[in-house]
């Protein structure tokens, strides 16, 4: 930021466009035959992305699975149309764009699972992961004043804990992103040493395939599975 800043790098700020200069841009673009394309997919991802949003505001909650089931099929189907789009100008271009979709599809991560799974810290306005001692004396504690209520809109006191949800500490979260950048490490060295004989697309096909696989145990966790062998 410094150099740019302080006139280092010897550049001038270039005029404000005017309205009639950014009409005459736009034409150019959608004029052309390629850029129009291209134009023409990043309105559409925009687009479907805003309508997403709104829809999972309005009836998110309310209609939980619909959303699911709209939000699955639209990104597929968003796909396919950029692939459509794409491969008009490059079709290299447009597996590119489909792998940065399905990727994202079939490999989701997300804070959505952390602000499931995380216990919030002991002073945080979270409630939900607290012990059912721990919600009857803050409940007497707003009764007689000497604490204020939970926020509005704020899941109830003990939520998570009574439904055996994960509430996992701080510190094991810590953990998990230290064995993260440790096993990043281990396979940069495992690549430079054993694997630069493999092509590129046989390396970039080998690791989304386990990373799908690996995924796939998300299910496990969030289903409680492991809860109800314990229970058996």
């Amino acid at each position: 930021m410094v150099p740019p800043l302080g006139g280092w790098l010897g550049e001038t700020r270039r005029a404000a466009a005017s309205r009639k200069g950014v009409r005459a841009m736009c034409g150019e673009v959608w004029s052309h035959p390629t850029k129009k394309v291209v134009a023409a997919s990043a309105a559409l991802v925009g687009l479907y992305s805003i309508s997403l949003g709104v829809l999972q505001l309005t009836v998110g909650r309310s209609h939980s699975e619909l959303v699911d089931s709209l939000t699955l099929g639209g990104n597929f189907g968003l796909t396919t149309l950029l692939y459509l789009l794409l491969r008009r100008v490059d079709d290299c271009l447009a597996r590119a764009a489909v792998f940065t979709f399905l990727s994202g599809v079939l490999q989701p991560y997300s804070s959505v699972l952390f602000e499931w799974a995380h216990a919030p810290a002991a002073d945080s306005a979270d409630l939900r992961c607290r012990s059912a001692a721990a919600c009857a004396a803050l409940d007497a504690a707003v009764a007689n004043g000497t604490a204020p209520p939970p926020p509005d809109g704020s899941l109830p006191c003990g939520w998570a804990a009574a439904q055996q949800l994960p509430c996992l500490s701080p510190i094991v979260y810590t953990w998990v992103g230290v064995v993260s950048s440790a096993t990043l490490a281990g396979g940069t060295a495992l690549y430079a040493t054993y694997f630069q004989t493999w092509s590129y697309r046989s390396i970039l096909a080998t690791s989304q395939a386990a990373l799908f696989l690996i995924n796939l145990l998300d299910n496990v966790f969030v289903a409680r599975l492991n809860l109800r062998r314990v229970r058996r």
